[in-house]
């Protein structure tokens, strides 16, 4: 069974929306696909245990961000955030084991590369910078 993920969406401090994203989704043709506005923070967070996978896949393409959740395939991501590179201030971030907020590394990605592109795509790992704010 493939694990369900939630993705919550702040703007301005408050929550919007939140969604349900499952690992492999994009390969079956249900991929999420969503549009972000200036300072967004997407929030993402195993739905069982509250806890964000330490790696994920993540390709920018053209202004659009791709993610592929862990058991997923890039080729096919998992969630589609378009725009997210056109807007300001916009972040991906997930919980540590420890209740902590870290945030994924998006902004080293190039056009139509994966994360440290190579010959196969590298995931995106937690980084240790801190959100300011977190709902």
């Amino acid at each position: 069974m493939s694990d369900r993920y939630s993705l919550k969406i702040i703007q301005s401090g408050k929550t919007q929306q939140v969604k349900i994203l499952r690992e492999g989704a994009g390969i079956s043709g249900q991929a999420v696909v969503l549009k972000v506005a200036d300072g967004a923070r997407l929030q993402l967070v195993n739905a069982v245990t509250l806890v964000s996978p330490n790696k994920i896949e993540l390709k920018r393409v053209g202004k659009d961000l791709h993610l592929a959740l862990p058991g997923g395939d890039l080729s096919a991501p998992d969630l589609i955030v378009e725009d997210y590179f056109a807007v300001a201030g916009a972040s991906l971030q997930g919980r540590t084991i420890d209740g902590e907020w870290m945030t994924y590394d998006a902004a080293s990605l190039v056009q139509s590369q994966p994360l440290n592109a190579s010959a196969t795509p590298e995931a995106a790992t937690l980084s240790d910078a801190r959100s300011e704010e977190h709902t």
